[in-house]
């Protein structure tokens, strides 16, 4: 359940107090206070929130394509925002099976967007905006099917069109115009700066991403598991890592290969159960139908031993 309230307790048996921003007058996003406090609801303190961004250019593009894209799933904007312990986009994958023809399988993604409720209004509002980034342009892996290989999500994680270096790109350029000058005085989006026009550098923000410091033993430990050498992903370097992952706590290039494992040992427990359902429907079927459910389990079988050997 979402922590709406922000609330304070008199030792004389006062009421509970919950300060709640005056959206008539500009706020200061200085302010240590929760994006919590802009309104009396939690629904009402993202739209405020959102009303925020609205200040800058590029957030206003951003939310016109989340727009777009929520509605593609059949939803407003806010329907899929709420608050979180961390913010995060999680991407729903629906697998479906057609009775008529057990190897015929569809796929349907689905994504909401949970927002730290314990960020300030500045910091919820660059939260939101980065979030909206992957929401408006990540495109949804699958790893139900064969060429779902570690090192390709890891570069996608990373580099692909709506992914990290896109959000955080897309969140110091919102900074800097709801607060001019403010990117070069933040810790971090001052690193992704280019050393000399001073502007948000792509080039600079792939260096940041692919740095993993002292994690950089366990990070080429974990890949070459994997059978990923060395000379393949030329950009990681032992560099102090000063962007981590918010869900692990950790440089984004391990953090992706914990994501990796997370989510090809779920896929592989399912498919496991689904090729046990198939084997106990053997000869229960005219001989039509079982003969489909045969050739879907024999090609169940088939990519659950390709890319599950290292997930059982």
């Amino acid at each position: 359940m979402a922590l709406i309230f922000s609330l304070g307790f008199s030792a004389f048996g006062g009421t509970f107090v919950r300060k709640v921003h005056d959206l008539g007058s500009d706020i200061d996003l200085r302010t240590s206070d929760s994006w919590t406090t802009l309104g009396r609801t939690e629904s009402m303190s993202i739209k405020n929130l959102i009303g925020i961004l609205k200040r800058s250019p590029t957030a206003r593009f951003i939310l016109g394509k989340a727009r777009a894209k929520a509605r593609s799933q059949g939803e407003e904007l806010l329907g899929v925002l709420s608050s979180g312990d961390v913010s995060i986009c999680d991407t729903t994958l629906v697998r479906r099976f057609s009775p008529s023809d057990p190897g015929k399988v569809s796929y349907e993604n689905k994504s909401q967007i949970f927002l730290n409720r314990e960020l300030t209004i500045l910091d919820g509002a660059l939260d939101l905006i980065h979030e909206l980034t992957h929401f408006s342009y990540r495109i949804p892996f699958n790893p139900y099917l064969v060429n779902f290989k570690l090192k390709r999500f890891i570069s996608n994680t990373i580099e692909a069109k709506g992914g990290e270096v896109d959000a955080y790109m897309v969140e110091c350029k919102v900074l800097e115009e709801l607060m001019p000058g403010s990117s070069k005085k933040n810790s971090t989006c001052s690193k992704i700066l280019d050393p000399k026009s001073g502007k948000i550098s792509r080039y600079q923000a792939i260096k940041e991403f692919y740095k993993v410091g002292r994690e950089y033993r366990k990070f080429w430990n974990k890949s070459e598991a994997y059978g990923i050498e060395r000379g393949e992903i030329t950009q990681v370097t032992d560099d102090h890592a000063t962007l981590i992952s918010s869900a692990y706590g950790l440089p984004y290039p391990l953090a992706s290969i914990l994501e990796y494992e997370a989510i090809m040992k779920k896929a592989c427990s399912n498919d496991l159960k689904r090729l046990a359902l198939f084997k106990g429907k053997f000869g229960r079927f005219p001989a039509s139908r079982d003969k489909k459910i045969r050739n879907a389990y024999s090609s169940g079988e088939k990519s659950y031993y390709k890319r599950c050997l290292n997930f059982n």
